[in-house]
């Protein structure tokens, strides 16, 4: 019941409205026209049908879905536009696996043993190399 999702976002299509919205590294400058996208790693509780019973899906600790930000982790601790450096791509951050921050460890914090590496620059085409 617990997945990693990843995600190629690029700066064309409906990435393309990022452009003023997400900062620019760590910075309080929108990234503007120089928004090249990444991979967004999503982690992924799927209990909706249960916490739906429930009628707690909001108040879940942890939460359904949370997005792993490769560096500046400020989504989770505070009001955050986004910045270019939540997502992987091989000049930010080019690894997530048990051994990097964040983990890739499940919410037990038993190690998932899944891995990205390789990641490659930011783009509408990405490589990277997964693995279990």
């Amino acid at each position: 019941d617990e997945y990693f999702l990843f995600e190629n976002r690029s700066a064309g299509g409906y990435d393309e409205g990022l452009n003023y919205l997400i900062y620019d590294n760590s910075s309080s400058e929108v990234v503007g026209t120089n928004y090249t996208g990444g991979i967004a790693v999503w982690h992924v509780k799927d209990i909706l049908s249960s916490c739906l019973d429930q009628n707690n899906c909001v108040v879940l600790n942890p939460p359904l879905l949370d997005l792993e930000e490769a560096n500046d982790a400020d989504l989770d601790t505070a009001s955050s536009n986004g910045r270019t450096t939540h997502l992987f791509y091989s000049v930010n951050s080019a690894t997530f696996d048990n051994s990097t921050t964040p983990s890739s460890d499940l919410y037990d914090d038993n190690s998932s043993n899944i891995s990205l590496s390789n990641i490659s620059v930011a783009g509408d085409n990405m490589t990277l190399t997964i693995s279990k």
